[in-house]
């Protein structure tokens, strides 16, 4: 039980300092590959006769946008997913000698109320509905922006 306390404990440690130091960077990678996918869908939709080396090199830009937007978000979300997972069966496991060490006791319910989870920029917890949310927003931005020089 011991050295179980001390791995989550270094795990917590470990995703603490992640979030504390990259939740910034993973923010603007998450909203600079939106912009991107964002604008490189525009300029596919909304552009008229192109040739096949010009569609061919809108392209490459949105999946490489697509992919670095769903590696942050996916891997994050699983991560903060397994780490939800393992809290609840460290809460679930029975206190050893607690009539002996409160110390324990205490040091393991502190560390299990911490909120330990991987976001961007202390907004937003990382969750699987992000990455759905995400993609639906910039349909429903590009067919708002796409329709507004149409007439009715």
């Amino acid at each position: 039980m011991g050295r179980l306390l001390v791995e989550y404990e270094d795990i917590t440690r470990c995703m603490r300092s992640m979030d504390e130091h990259l939740s910034l960077p993973a923010f603007l990678a998450v909203f600079f590959t939106m912009t991107g996918l964002f604008w490189g869908g525009y300029r596919i939709a909304f552009n008229s006769g192109m040739a096949k080396n010009h569609f061919l090199s809108l392209i490459i830009p949105l999946i490489f946008y697509l992919s670095v937007q769903l590696l942050i978000m996916v891997s994050a979300s699983v991560t903060n997913e397994l780490a939800n997972r393992v809290r609840r069966v460290m809460e679930c496991l029975p206190y050893q000698n607690s009539t002996q060490d409160p110390k324990r006791i205490f040091k393991f319910k502190k560390i299990l109320n911490h909120d330990d989870s991987l976001t961007l920029w202390k907004v937003y917890s990382m969750d699987r509905s992000l990455v759905i949310t995400s993609i639906g927003t910039l349909l429903t931005y590009g067919i708002l922006i796409g329709t507004l020089g149409k007439d009715a």
